[in-house]
């Protein structure tokens, strides 16, 4: 799909499939820092599969780091900005 477009795409988000998480935690989003995705986030309803159930990573000098995430009034979530709601 890369070699299509000419670029990485700019977001990627991860569904927890059973069975895969250790692989979508660690190899693969070792992978997708090395092809460039800038952001990548992993969803898991049940926080089963991930220990969580939303992370986000952002790509900074080849790297991932983590996204702050905050959990809203009735459970939401959201990556979290800094400021006080």
């Amino acid at each position: 799909m890369i070699s299509e477009q000419s670029k990485p795409p700019d977001f990627l988000l991860e569904v927890a499939p059973e069975g895969t998480g250790e692989i979508d935690v660690v190899e693969k989003r070792e992978g997708f820092a090395a092809l460039g995705i800038p952001e990548n986030w992993l969803f898991d309803e049940t926080g089963e599969h991930y220990q969580t159930m939303l992370a986000g990573y952002v790509l900074v000098e080849g790297r991932d780091e983590p996204i702050a995430i905050e959990t809203l009034a009735g459970g939401a979530l959201q990556r979290y900005d800094g400021r006080s709601t």
